[in-house]
């Protein structure tokens, strides 16, 4: 059956021919086959709402069982757009794949990247241009990174700090205490030795705290022997006083 408007060779057509069971044609051989299978759709097509506003307009939930390819070439991919003008996507470049925020339509591009050279290895790398005096990596979790991390500045939230080296109750060792330990343990009190680096490496703001301990003690050890130095020249000058006063 066959139902067009006058004149005109589109229309709607209910057929059953080789197995095919169309239930109607949009015209120029577009049509949607059995159980509402579409073959193919030379318009724009809109579902849940009318006047569709690009190739495939829906308004609701989708649910897809499968997977969604992307063809063409560098730049191309998924993305999702706002009436704001913000958008996200997933987009293709050659040997890269990014996902990317872009802010109020502006070329101000959040991106992460995941890149395969040829020779296979992965590159990560997460960069932001919409506030260059702001953080362009935030981890919550744990993150590992196998070779160098360059950076400009280093921020290491801790809680413990040496300051409690300048109490009055804190407990200095002596010089010759403190000589004793490191003969015997070749390394600082309260510093881990390098065998214990090399299999657990350090925590930034651990080691950077017994570091200044370490620094703070030096300097109540340079202020004692300043002080018996003191002492030493005032010694030397009385003695040298009373010998003067001798020889008169």
């Amino acid at each position: 059956m066959r139902i067009e408007a006058a004149g005109k060779s589109t229309g709607i057509y209910l057929h059953i021919a080789g197995g095919d069971y169309g239930f109607f044609s949009l015209g120029g051989g577009t049509a949607l086959r059995g159980n509402g299978q579409i073959s193919s759709i030379m318009g724009k097509l809109s579902i849940g709402k009318g006047n569709p506003r690009h190739m495939l307009d829906v308004n609701g939930t989708s649910i897809f069982n499968g997977t969604i390819y992307q063809e063409g070439g560098n730049g191309t991919g998924l993305r999702i757009d706002h009436s704001s003008g913000n958008s996200f996507g997933v987009g293709n470049w050659g040997d890269r794949m990014e996902w990317y925020h872009v802010a109020n339509a502006k070329q101000d591009w959040a991106l992460l990247t995941l890149k395969c050279n040829e020779a296979g290895d992965a590159k990560f790398r997460i960069n932001g241009y919409a506030d260059p005096n702001g953080a362009n990596l935030q981890v919550d979790s744990d993150a590992s990174v196998g070779g160098m991390l360059k950076a400009k500045e280093v921020k290491v939230q801790t809680d413990v700090w040496a300051d409690l080296v300048f109490e009055e109750d804190y407990k200095l060792r002596s010089l010759s205490e403190l000589e004793s330990f490191i003969g015997t343990n070749k390394h600082l009190p309260e510093i881990p030795s390098e065998k214990e680096v090399n299999k657990n490496g350090i925590s930034v703001g651990e080691m950077n705290a017994k570091l200044l301990q370490k620094i703070e003690e030096l300097t109540l050890y340079v202020i004692d022997l300043n002080k018996s130095v003191n002492s030493l020249k005032t010694e030397n000058q009385r003695l040298n006083q009373e010998m003067e006063n001798l020889r008169r």
